[in-house]
């Protein structure tokens, strides 16, 4: 499974009750400890998710919609947490995710 926040490997899943539904996030290491520093529970983090719409780097905040909205990251952490959007991104633009290098012409 993946972290809900940031798309890494999870450890956790913590399960949160709304209501009288039971509702799993799955956190990575980081992100859990992150959220236990700043005094998040896992409802908050599920708040967040759903006001972002999407992953975020919780090193700097930037979210999925933003990479998508602009093709930037905010921070060096970005591409290891919104890996999957891009290589989405790239796909899209480019003819392949392989980077062949530039075409040299022979004539």
């Amino acid at each position: 499974m993946t972290c809900d926040v940031c798309g890494a490997l999870t450890r956790y899943v913590e399960r949160v009750r709304t209501g009288d539904k039971i509702i799993e996030i799955h956190l990575c290491e980081r992100c859990r400890s992150s959220a236990l520093k700043n005094g998040l529970t896992p409802l908050d983090l599920l708040v967040t998710l759903k006001e972002s719409q999407g992953r975020y780097c919780p090193t700097c905040g930037t979210t999925e919609k933003d990479v998508a909205e602009n093709f930037k990251f905010g921070c060096a952490d970005c591409y290891k947490y919104m890996r999957g959007i891009a290589l989405t991104l790239a796909d899209k633009v480019q003819d392949d995710l392989v980077h062949r290098g530039k075409e040299v012409h022979r004539g």
